[in-house]
């Protein structure tokens, strides 16, 4: 099938990419173009800058987690209603699961698509030595179509000459565009990257402020012309039709909680469950017809006080749970649901109390990393023996466990709860570091329905 597609990736973390492709987006979406972005990775916030600037929600990819059927299916149902598919990059091109494996690395998404790559580069102190490592990314594997560059940390128009002819001497490769330094050009930064779009007062002033540095810097038309150019993608897509079964998961979905894909409710509503937002910020209660409450992640640390202080909520939730209402929580959602959550400066905020654990805050990360976990008893997303493929990001710990904590998965990578176990299973609460991406695992998407559905039953 016919995709127009592109993937936008960099030679170091640093070099400029998710400004770029989120000033390209918006950029293409100011000439009427129906954009449709995806991140390489398992990032959340980058993949809402991405879904702000093209008007549309953004996805995620990843070959470490998702086989290449679905891979490629997402894409090309992606292509059905749009213009161009971007896809940024994560980290260096070649940098994945493993430093001797492809594996998780956008330059193995790019091959899996057949996408032409364009690598943005982070040129500030380079002149020739850019052009050393324009031709090593070239060079590294053949199999991988980097198609040109985009040099971006350029002082002024000599280094721009000096660097753009040695790229072009060395690699005959096109520069389609050249960046100035401009210490402005910035997103806020956290301790897990960017702040979330939805904290960020100034997100939209940043994406239009790539956009215009983008389309006066980078050559727009001549991108989505490679783009354009892409080989047909070797898949065959339709149209979802969602079924209509009558039954509702609620989603948190507000300051403290923003880590969500959007596969992952897609997957969910391609089931036959309606989708509802909820804040345990600002809400009172659950709507009366939750089948299912899902807590994905984010930063509640950041919000304690108002967390815990939203009693109505805590109490209705509890009602619910006590009910037999199936719960599903990653990182934030889990901190959420312990007692206590001790913030960086000592401060102890009371919790949700649904499970005997405290969480705690620390200054340094305690896991980034890939994640396997295998189930070792059934639960609300897996069935004794499933092994599961996610990823872990956070700063917190979890403190005060019990000798009878019950644990719905072994570790196999990652570091998980004690380092050996991950998932705390409470009556019908399963509350884990793992983050899961569900479109790519669809016996969890499968599961949560079906535990949904039996409650709606009672």
């Amino acid at each position: 099938m016919r995709c127009p597609r592109l993937v936008i990736s960099g030679t170091s973390s640093n070099s400029g990419k998710t400004f770029v492709t989120m000033g390209l987006a918006r950029a293409l979406q100011r000439r009427g173009f129906k954009v449709k972005c995806f991140k390489s990775g398992p990032d959340y916030i980058d993949a809402e800058y991405l879904s702000r600037a093209s008007g549309r929600p953004s996805g995620n990819l990843d070959t470490w987690m998702m086989a290449p059927e679905h891979i490629m299916r997402s894409v090309g149902e992606a292509a059905l209603d749009s213009d161009i598919v971007l896809i940024e990059g994560v980290r260096s091109l070649y940098d994945g699961a493993s430093p001797l494996g492809d594996e998780g690395s956008t330059a193995h998404l790019a091959k899996v698509l057949s996408a032409p790559v364009v690598l943005v580069m982070n040129i500030q102190s380079l002149a020739r030595g850019a052009a050393a490592s324009a031709l090593g990314f070239m060079e590294y594997d053949r199999d991988v179509d980097v198609s040109g560059f985009i040099i971006n940390m350029v002082k002024g128009p000599r280094h721009h000459i000096k660097a753009t002819s040695a790229i072009w001497q060395r690699t005959g490769k096109r520069i389609y565009g050249s960046i100035r330094r401009d210490r402005e050009l910035s997103v806020t930064m956290r301790h897990l990257g960017l702040i979330t779009v939805a904290e960020n007062e100034d997100s939209e002033k940043a994406i239009d402020a790539a956009a215009d540095t983008v389309e006066g810097a980078v050559d727009v038309d001549a991108l989505f012309e490679l783009a354009c150019n892409a080989p047909d993608l070797d898949v065959e897509v339709e149209e979802n039709a969602f079924e209509k079964e009558g039954f509702m998961i609620s989603v948190a979905h507000d300051k403290a909680f923003t880590f969500i894909y959007h596969e992952n409710l897609r997957a969910l509503r391609a089931l036959g469950a309606r989708i509802e937002y909820i804040s345990p910020l600002s809400d009172r209660r659950l709507p009366d017809d939750t089948s299912a409450l899902l807590l994905l992640g984010g930063y509640p640390e950041c919000h304690s006080e108002r967390l815990g202080g939203n009693k109505d909520f805590i109490r209705h939730m509890k009602t619910l749970i006590d009910d037999g209402m199936p719960v599903y929580a990653e990182c934030g959602g889990m901190m959420y649901l312990g007692r206590e959550l001790t913030d960086l400066d000592g401060r102890r905020w009371k919790m949700a109390g649904v499970l005997d654990i405290d969480s705690r805050m620390h200054r340094t990360s305690q896991s980034i990393s890939y994640s396997e976990i295998e189930a070792i008893r059934s639960n609300i997303v897996a069935r004794q023996g499933d092994v599961i493929r996610g990823h872990e990001f956070h700063y917190s710990s979890v403190e005060s466990l019990s000798d009878d904590i019950r644990y719905a998965f072994d570790v196999k990578r990652g570091r998980g709860i004690d380092g050996k176990h991950d998932g705390i299973m409470e009556s019908n609460v399963l509350a884990q570091y793992s983050h899961i991406h569900m479109a790519s695992q669809g016996k969890v998407a499968m599961a949560i329905c079906d535990s949904a559905k039996e409650y709606l039953r009672k």
